[in-house]
């Protein structure tokens, strides 16, 4: 869905199927490692250990990283093995675990290097050539999926605070992201706007 109000261009994809309606923003995204997080927490739970318990056998105060979502890390290999021998070697094998930890990592890198291609900070893409009415600073669309793509995932919520033509406005589009754009300039505004409902 599309709404254009004030020089402001919104576009959001409902994401909830629940039956009672809940604005896109206040849709949470899913945590990526709630299936590690979660084997972690449940086994302690249904073990009958404590966080407090947890914390003093690995001399740490660590627990909410473990067992929230909120800056959840993974534990190290000693702490694993120390909450594992309290929840009576219920857990998986660390390295089974890890490997899906590492699993995880890899999908939350979007950048497209190769080994032929290290990470750089050098991007090369034809510019857009002149028409009537052309944006001074158009960006290439390409260019625009291409930083969508690697700084974003699908569903994710992009802002764009100078949208110009609307090149962001379309590579979220295709790729699958939410948008939220402003532009102060009434005929780039307009522009983009037409170009949207091309």
């Amino acid at each position: 869905m599309a709404a254009v109000r004030n020089h402001c261009v919104v576009i959001s994809r409902k994401q909830s199927t629940s039956s009672s309606p809940k604005a896109a923003s206040a849709c949470r995204l899913p945590f990526a490692f709630e299936p590690i997080r979660l084997h972690l927490d449940q086994t302690r739970k249904t073990s009958g250990v404590s966080r407090k318990q947890i914390e003093q056998a690995c001399g740490c105060q660590m627990s909410g990283h473990w067992f929230d979502r909120s800056q959840w890390s993974m534990p190290s290999r000693a702490h694993y093995d120390t909450m594992n021998a309290m929840f009576g070697n219920r857990l998986k094998a660390y390295d089974e675990l890890f490997s899906e930890y590492k699993a995880v990592k890899l999908q939350q890198r979007h950048f497209a290097v190769t080994k032929d291609v290290p990470f750089t900070n050098v991007w090369d893409f034809k510019p857009v050539q002149w028409y009537p009415g052309k944006h001074p600073c158009e960006k290439p669309l390409e260019l625009m999926r291409h930083i969508v793509s690697a700084s974003s995932r699908p569903g994710d919520v992009v802002l764009d605070t100078f949208v110009g033509s609307g090149s962001t406005v379309l590579a979220c589009v295709e790729l699958g992201r939410r948008f939220v754009g402003c532009e102060m300039g009434q005929a780039e505004y307009a522009g983009a706007v037409n170009r949207l409902s091309a």
